[in-house]
């Protein structure tokens, strides 16, 4: 039996099949339920295809852009490096931290005023501590901070300029999931002395 059709194939879950007309050079739908479709699906005309499913869609990028995820990636740095240093310490304190460092500083060195002497004397006196354990504490506690902002801005940088340079937008969330394990990385090097 001669046919005009090729590349018979069924093209949907319900049974329709989609086939190449020879003589038009048009691909006709066949609907299924229909004399011809019964002739068709039996294989009378052809070898008959069966339905191949489409793969599943792939999930969108996590981040459509290099701004968001430059974003993400400073959101990330913040959570992972900062907060845990100053959780639970209101703002106005902590923007008395760089006095507080540089008073004990000048304890340190033996240059204090007589206001950060004060200043120094009143919160060891409510800690109990000496005035020189405190300014040591207080040292400590900036060295480290220093540390990790020095690691938390290396990271910022070095995943910043890699995302810009992903084009591929899958490429975005390799490149922030990647700074985060090298933050964490290096700041459990530095663990020692912060909380």
């Amino acid at each position: 039996m001669s046919t005009d059709l090729e590349n018979i194939r069924v093209v949907n879950p319900e049974g329709g099949i989609l086939a190449m007309n020879q003589l038009t050079g048009c691909e006709i739908y066949i609907d299924p339920g229909t004399l011809l479709h019964s002739i068709v699906a039996s294989g009378a005309v052809g070898t008959v295809a069966d339905y191949v499913p489409p793969p599943d869609p792939a999930d969108p990028p996590r981040y459509a852009s290099a701004d968001e995820a430059i974003a993400a990636l400073e959101d990330g740095i913040e959570d992972l490096a900062f907060a845990p240093l100053v959780m639970g310490i209101p703002y106005s304190e902590r923007a008395a931290w760089n006095g507080k460092v540089a008073a004990a500083r000048a304890y340190v060195s033996g240059e204090i005023s007589a206001e950060d002497a004060e200043a120094l004397s009143l919160e060891s006196s409510i800690t109990g501590q000496d005035v020189a354990e405190l300014a040591d504490e207080i040292l400590a506690r900036a060295q480290a901070f220093q540390k990790v902002a020095a690691i938390a801005s290396g990271v910022r940088r070095k995943y910043r300029d890699r995302i810009n340079a992903v084009s591929d937008p899958y490429g975005f969330e390799v490149e922030v999931d990647a700074a985060g394990d090298a933050l964490r990385a290096a700041l459990a090097e530095i663990e020692e002395g912060v909380e």
